[in-house]
This record gives C-alpha cells, sequence and structure tokens, in this order.
C-alpha cells in the first residue's frame, strides 16, 4: 500500500514496468481534462520521452494515444473542477450523473500487454482517494493501493476480489446502459475469461485482499462485519477529510458492528486552526467511550522542499485520504483504503447513496511495527468553520442531467436528457465565451437527438477552443463537457505543417527524431516565424523536394500500416490507429497531406500530382489485399471520402500538357504503369 508520502504517479509508473497498455479506465469524482492529459496520460508511455514544452507533450500524447485501443474516463458529471482546463486529446470522456448521491470512485484499471508472455495481459489494479485534479495528485495527502491480476497462463495466482471487481465494473455499465463502454468490457472480459478467482477454502489465513463498491445489498459497516470478517476489540483508526454536518451516524453503525477497543479519528483542521466539522459533531465524539480526536504526525503533512513549510509559515497539505485500520499487537494489521469518507451517503448500501470504491488489506505479515498511525489530541478544540463543507459542496447546481456530443466523422450534434420530468424549456446552450451555440424547445424519446446542422457549425467553431459549454434554464446555468465521438477526425493540434513537413515527418523512423522534429517546429511558431516558404533549409533538404523524399515517406507510411495491422509483426492490431493515419484529420493523416496539396497556389503541378499517384498506389494495394478486407468493409464511407480526394488530386494532370494530346496520352500510360508494382 502507498500511503500518505510516496509520488503516485512514481508507484504507477513502476507498477506499468515499461509495459504497453491496451485498455484504460479512469474513475474520478472532480475531473481537470487539461491537469489529466498534461500530467497523468504520459504516465502511460514509459518508453516515450516527453517534451517539457507542453504544447510539444500534447503533440507527443496525440500520437501516443494512438497505441491505446479503449481508454475512458468517467467522472461526476456535476463535478468538474473549477479551475479545470479544456481537454485536447482523443479518449472517451463519459460524464456520469448517479441518481442516488454522488459518482465518488477513485480507480485506475490499466489492461497492458505483456512483453515477455505473447498473447498475454495483465491488470493493473489502482484503488486510491485522489481525484484526477492537480490537488488530488500533487497537493493533498492520499492513499493509494495498486494490485496486479495476472493472466492465468502466465500467473496462475488465484484473485481474491476477481469478483468483487467485476461486480463493480457491472455497476459502472448498468447505471449507463446507453453509452459504448469499450475499456470496461475488455477489462470485464480478461478478469470473466482469463483469470481464477480465490475460493474460500484456498485462502492460507483468514483475511484476503477483497473490493467494497459491487453489488450485494450491505452497506460499509455491514461488509466489513460479513463480508470481511473484521473480528471485534481491534484498534480502530479512521482518516477521514468529511463527516456529517449533524450526527455521527455512520461512526456510530460502525463502532456498533465492529466492537473497537479503542479508536482514534483524524480531525480534519483549517490552517488557523478551526475544526473542518461542526461542532455537534465534534461534541458527540467526544461523549463516546473510548473514542477520541486525533491528529497526523506532521511528517506527512508537510510540504516538501521549502524553507517557508519547513518553518511552518506555509499551511500543511491538506488531508484527502480516506483510511479505516483495525489493528492490535500481537494479532493483525488489516487497512481499507479508498474512496469511502465517513458519511451516511458513502457508508450507505448500494444505489442508495454515493458510488464509492476501497479495497480491503490484510497487511499482518508485512513486518511493520504495529502502534498506532494517528496521535492522540489532548487540547480541546473551541474553533469550528461555521459552514464546515464536504465533497460534494462546489458541484454545478444543473436543473436536470443534460448531455451533448458531436461526431467529427459525421459533423453531427446530438443531445439526451436520462429524465424528463424535471426538465423545462426553453434551454440555450452556449460557448464558454457566452456566445449562443443553440436552443432547445422540446424533445421526444430517450435516445440522442440529432441537432440542426447549423448548430453543428456553431458547436464545431466552439469546441475547438474549448469543450465545455454553457447550459442555461430559468436563469439558473451550468457546465457540461461536450462529449466528442471519432477524433480521429479532429483537427489536429498542429495544423500547419506544409505537405513537405508531413512527408518528412512520415519518414523518420525514431520517436526521438519525430520529438526534435514537432519541437522545432512547435518553438518557430511560438517565435513567429514563417510556417511555409520560409521553412529553415535544414527542414526541407534535398531529398524531399524530389520524387525520392516522396517514395520514401509513402514507403515509411505503408510499413507503418502492416505493423498496426498485425501482418508485419505479431502482437496486436491497432485498427484505431491505422485508420487514424489514413482516413483521420491530424497532422501526419494522409487526409490532411492531400487537402494541403489541394489547396497549395504555388506548388510543384509535377510533384503535387505524383504525390497523388502515390497516393492512389497506396490506397489500391491495401484495399485490394484480402487480409485487410473486413477493415475497409467496416469503414466505407470514410474510404469514399479518401477517393473522392484523390480523385481530385489526380486532375492536376491536365496542368501539366493542357494543349497536347500526345503528351495525354503519355500520362496515361504512365498512370497505369505506375500503378503496376508497389514495393
Amino acid at each position: 500500500m502507498v500511503m500518505l508520502t510516496q509520488v503516485l504517479s512514481e508507484q504507477l509508473s513502476k507498477a506499468l514496468a515499461n509495459r504497453n497498455v491496451s485498455s484504460a479506465v479512469f474513475t474520478t469524482y472532480n475531473f481537470d481534462p487539461g491537469f489529466f492529459e498534461l500530467h497523468v496520460l504520459p504516465i502511460l508511455f514509459p518508453n516515450q520521452h516527453f517534451s517539457e514544452a507542453e504544447r510539444v507533450r500534447l503533440l507527443q500524447l496525440e500520437d501516443c494515444l494512438r497505441s491505446i485501443r479503449h481508454l475512458t474516463v468517467y467522472f461526476d458529471g456535476n463535478a468538474l473542477a473549477r479551475d479545470a482546463s479544456s481537454p485536447r486529446l482523443g479518449y472517451s470522456r463519459i460524464d456520469v450523473h448517479w441518481k442516488s448521491g454522488c459518482f465518488h470512485p477513485k480507480l485506475i484499471l490499466l489492461l497492458v500487454d505483456e512483453t515477455n508472455h505473447a498473447g498475454c495481459q495483465s491488470l493493473i489494479v489502482c484503488c486510491q482517494s485522489a481525484n484526477l485534479t492537480r490537488s488530488g495528485w500533487w497537493e493533498n495527502v492520499e492513499c493509494v493501493h495498486i494490485e496486479e491480476i495476472r493472466d492465468r497462463s502466465f500467473g496462475d495466482e488465484p484473485c481474491s476480489f476477481r469478483r468483487d471487481l467485476m461486480d463493480v465494473l457491472t455497476r459502472f455499465s448498468g447505471a449507463m446502459r446507453k453509452e459504448q463502454h469499450d475499456a470496461l468490457e475488455k477489462i470485464h472480459s480478461f478478469l470473466y475469461s482469463r483469470v481464477y478467482q480465490l475460493r474460500s477454502d484456498e485462502s492460507n489465513h483468514h483475511w484476503h485482499t477483497r473490493i467494497f463498491g459491487g453489488r450485494g445489498g450491505k452497506n460499509f459497516s455491514q461488509w466489513l462485519a460479513d463480508q470481511v470478517h473484521i473480528p471485534e476489540d481491534l484498534n480502530l483508526e479512521i482518516v477521514s477529510p468529511y463527516f456529517n454536518k449533524d450526527d455521527i451516524k455512520p461512526l456510530n453503525d460502525l463502532v456498533k458492528t465492529t466492537n473497537p477497543r479503542a479508536t482514534r479519528i483524524y480531525l480534519p483542521q483549517a490552517s488557523d486552526g478551526k475544526a473542518l466539522v461542526s461542532e455537534k459533531v465534534y461534541e458527540q465524539v467526544q461523549e463516546l467511550r473510548n473514542v477520541s480526536w486525533a491528529r497526523l504526525p506532521s511528517e506527512f503533512t508537510k510540504r516538501e522542499g521549502n524553507k517557508a513549510a519547513a518553518a511552518g509559515r506555509i499551511a500543511p497539505r491538506f488531508v484527502h485520504a480516506k483510511i479505516y485500520r483495525f489493528w492490535r499487537r500481537q494479532q493483525c494489521d488489516l487497512v481499507v483504503v479508498g474512496s469511502v469518507n465517513c458519511t451516511s451517503q458513502a457508508h450507505s448500501k448500494p444505489d442508495s447513496g454515493n458510488l464509492e470504491v476501497a479495497v480491503f488489506l490484510d497487511l499482518t505479515n508485512q513486518g511493520a511495527f504495529r502502534r498506532w498511525w494517528l496521535e492522540s489530541k489532548d487540547e480541546t478544540v473551541e474553533n469550528f468553520e461555521s459552514s464546515p463543507t464536504d465533497e460534494t459542496d462546489g458541484k454545478d447546481e444543473a436543473m436536470f442531467d443534460f448531455f451533448i456530443r458531436y461526431d467529427w466523422a459525421k459533423h453531427e450534434v446530438a443531445i439526451r436528457f436520462d429524465d424528463t420530468k424535471s426538465v423545462r424549456f426553453p434551454i440555450v446552450v452556449s460557448s464558454l465565451s457566452e456566445t449562443p451555440l443553440f436552443s432547445i424547445h422540446s424533445y421526444e424519446g430517450v435516445d440522442w437527438q440529432i441537432v440542426d446542422n447549423n448548430a453543428s457549425d456553431r458547436v464545431r467553431t466552439a469546441i475547438e477552443q474549448s469543450s465545455f459549454v454553457t447550459v442555461e434554464c430559468e436563469d439558473i446555468k451550468w457546465r457540461v463537457l461536450v462529449r466528442e465521438h471519432s477524433f480521429s477526425h479532429r483537427p489536429s493540434l498542429l495544423s500547419s505543417l506544409t505537405p513537405e513537413e508531413i512527408l518528412k515527418y512520415w519518414s523518420l523512423l525514431s520517436p526521438d527524431q519525430r520529438t526534435v522534429f514537432l519541437e522545432r517546429h512547435v518553438h518557430e511558431l511560438i517565435e513567429g516565424l514563417p510556417n511555409s516558404s520560409g521553412r529553415p533549409a535544414e527542414l526541407v533538404d534535398s531529398v524531399f523536394s524530389q520524387f525520392s523524399g516522396i517514395y520514401h515517406a509513402f514507403g515509411h507510411f505503408y510499413r507503418h500500416v502492416l505493423e498496426c495491422l498485425g501482418k508485419r509483426e505479431t502482437g496486436v492490431k491497432r485498427e484505431a490507429e491505422v485508420e487514424t493515419r489514413l482516413f483521420g484529420a491530424k497532422y501526419d493523416s494522409l487526409p490532411e497531406l492531400l487537402r494541403k496539396l489541394l489547396e497549395s497556389d504555388d506548388g510543384d503541378p509535377i510533384q503535387i500530382y505524383v504525390t497523388f499517384l502515390t497516393a492512389q498506389q497506396l490506397r489500391n494495394k491495401l484495399v485490394n489485399d484480402n487480409a485487410f478486407a473486413k477493415f475497409f468493409d467496416e469503414r466505407v464511407e470514410m474510404l469514399n471520402k479518401l477517393d473522392e480526394l484523390i480523385t481530385k488530386g489526380l486532375q492536376f494532370r491536365e496542368r501539366l500538357f493542357p494543349e497536347d494530346s500526345n503528351n495525354q496520352e503519355f500520362l496515361t500510360w504512365f498512370e497505369q504503369t505506375f500503378m503496376m508494382e508497389f514495393n
């Protein structure tokens, strides 16, 4: 268990051990997409050196994300971080509206491909208290536990929490039946078909790892007693930043169920010493027998590397961890860590409060000296926060659950309401700059409803700047994060590359070479240098101003497609990556190259013509390969759009010899000969 003092990103990188992530699921309450992209996503690519420049890092991540087949972030739709910055990258983002409370789990699930066991995978399970925000990953005191579940073909150890985790995933997908859950389904399938379940008679001792948050109809206290079998007469320690405002019912239930010998409870306090619980709750705890308030040792809360912090002039870190520890010297050491605060909503039965996830661990045999983690707090607190908050405070005040999505491939906006009973019309959807995008005056059915094309144009323009929109109804406004589909067709973060530079980028072999190329280009944009004919000579050298550069670049492109579709190397197919390169709108996509050539006013017609011929040659070679028939059959509309671009480009032949019929005959022969073979 990683608790309180270690860096989460370092521990997660260590768990990955240079393996490639195949599918990933992140769940969080608060969500800051911009922070997540720049500072969490890079952890998933341990073999990539990322630039310090944020723009370059985003471009690198735009490339890297193509290698992950499914990546989804689930977050509470009303709990976007106040200072959240807009997402810029392509992955699935699903805003969850949990009917009975908050969507509050903090999980990271990474399905990784095993390097030394071809065709095998492992699942990294990270259960934590940290949200996907700057404060959660960089500032607060948090807790986390990381487990790894291996494919039974090379790691035959049964998993004691396999069914628990499958139940949690089922609850996620069951609550959002109208959504696509590709990443969840891949992980659920792995657990179902590739992992053994530990039977109770196989356990070497009484306690084994379990997960709270699935089905079963038991609240937190009942789960500890009936599923985990916590014995009585142990010491109990509770670390929780939030409590009920008027009572201590969850604490009373926990004490009644587990009957601890003595209990210490961490008292959350502000930097000025005020207790962050109500005076009523504080006094109720004081009145309990063998129960006392306590504090964490300063070594856990102090800020490192700062003289002012060491001198006590800067407030200690906020304790956001949620820990329940049952222990006794010479007996056992049992810990629960995760998202469960000491509140009624967190401790409630499934589907009657928050959706929470926590992991139970037996630390008895880990060799640590068993003693109190919390220090006694003898002094009496006299100052209390007038209105103590809980983790759900600060949520957007939404009148109803509203969803909006934009499909970049279809250029289509759609909306959906889960429950129309509370919906009021009209509803105005605007950009963050308060530019109206469209209004809603009616809604029929329960599925996605397409909005008119004019609104699609406005939404597209708006979300190119920010994927956040505001929804207004009866003078109440709240933010919604637009769900984006078909990310491969979203304009690239770097759209200013010339055709020569795109070909140059295709030909670069190593990630380091591509990083240097991107850093140089972005640096020029920042410095305001020209982006086309004024490009420094070393970027457009002689080989790429001649035909050999075109053939060389397309050759690399072709080999990359073969590798991604599994024809050149054994391994997992990366069809999404091929779709992006062949049909997408990224800076290194084929259509982007062809569109820029068509828009060129001063390009060499011969080079443009030969480039389009090479594109046609590449297209034919791939489409006519029976091994890829299914791939192209599923993307007929995308292929048709590519063919339209190529057809337009081949019309450049008319500019070469506009009035010479003999040369036109030569070009006809040349095209037929050119298409005969592709190496």
